[in-house]
Order: structure tokens, then C-alpha cells, then sequence
């Protein structure tokens, strides 16, 4: 059933291990009676990791940072499609302005920052955003039992959900859980 004339996107946030996609799959099943499409705007890559713990932001982490914004442009594109179209989109990650995604944004003073930006301005905003935030030991847990090829570290763990809670989302209407 088709019950608007513009759809809602709707979106999941939360740290790692926070069950953005466990809910994410609930909520699209239970409202499976209108049209609804998901979406994923997950994590592309894993940023490495260099020897002194840092985050190796040389040119080929910047490249591929502005390449994962234009990717997200282009979901983010269709997902306006389906919008007007009256669906009612899920998705379990959305990009937020006041942090970016993946971690950290490439460093104002590079160029390709700039074009990151420029990319990810143009990403619609959600018209929810409905925020889980559990505490650091289920996220910990959660993420151990994880079957998940590459899956994070519980260092890596512990350093997302630190940067997720200083985020500050925004979108046009949030609920914290």
C-alpha cells in the first residue's frame, strides 16, 4: 500500500554493536504492509590502522574517503527516488554532518576535504533518526558475538562508540533510546 504522496526516510543510529541493523530489519518487517524500502549506508572500507595506533590519513585514505561520499551521494539519490515515490525508506547508518562516517572526516586542511564536504552537503537529511545508545559493555558484548568477517576490535569498539556519543546527530526529528 502506497500511503503518502512523499515517504519518510528513517533512520537507525548508533555505534558499533549497537543493533542499528537488528532493529533496522524489525522495524521493515513489521511495517512490510506499506511500501518500504531498505537501505544499507553502512561502512564501505576499514580504515587502517598504521603502527603508532594512529589512523593513516595519507592520500589513498583521503581518495578513498571522498569516494565512499560520492557512492553515499549516489544511494542517497535513489533513496530520493523511492521517496517520491511514497515509500518509507529504513536505513541502519546515515551521514552526520557534525562527524561524518567511518571514523573521522578527512582534515580540513586537505583539498579533498573540501570535496568531501561538498559531496556529502548534498546527502538528503532524514526525517527521523531514532538514536541507540547501550551502554560500552553490551556494545562490547554485542560485537563479540558478532559472526562478521573483519569484524572490529574491542579497541576500535571502544574508540567509535567514545566519537558516536560526542556526534550530536542531527535530523529533522530524534528519538533517543
Amino acid at each position: 500500500y502506497r500511503l503518502l504522496d512523499h515517504g519518510i526516510l528513517l533512520v537507525i543510529i548508533g555505534s558499533d554493536g549497537a543493533g542499528k541493523s537488528t532493529i533496522s530489519s524489525a522495524i521493515s518487517e513489521r511495517i512490510s504492509i506499506v511500501s518500504t524500502h531498505k537501505v544499507s549506508f553502512g561502512r564501505l572500507s576499514k580504515a587502517k590502522t598504521g603502527h603508532n595506533g594512529k589512523k593513516n590519513q595519507n592520500l589513498v585514505w583521503r581518495l578513498k574517503k571522498v569516494a565512499a561520499a560520492l557512492i553515499r551521494l549516489y544511494i542517497s539519490i535513489k533513496v530520493n527516488c523511492y521517496l517520491r515515490l511514497g515509500y518509507i525508506v529504513i536505513s541502519d547508518r546515515w551521514y552526520n554532518s557534525n562527524h561524518g562516517m567511518d571514523g573521522r572526516k578527512i582534515p580540513s586542511q586537505y583539498f579533498l576535504a573540501k570535496i568531501e564536504k561538498a559531496l556529502y552537503s548534498l546527502v538528503s537529511k532524514p526525517d527521523m533518526a531514532i538514536e541507540l545508545t547501550p551502554d560500552l559493555e553490551t556494545v562490547l558484548e554485542r560485537n563479540n558475538n558478532r559472526r562478521k568477517l573483519g569484524k572490529e576490535t574491542d579497541e576500535e569498539i571502544v574508540e567509535r562508540y567514545g566519537d558516536f556519543l560526542k556526534s550530536n546527530y542531527t535530523s529533522k526529528s530524534r528519538l533517543k533510546l
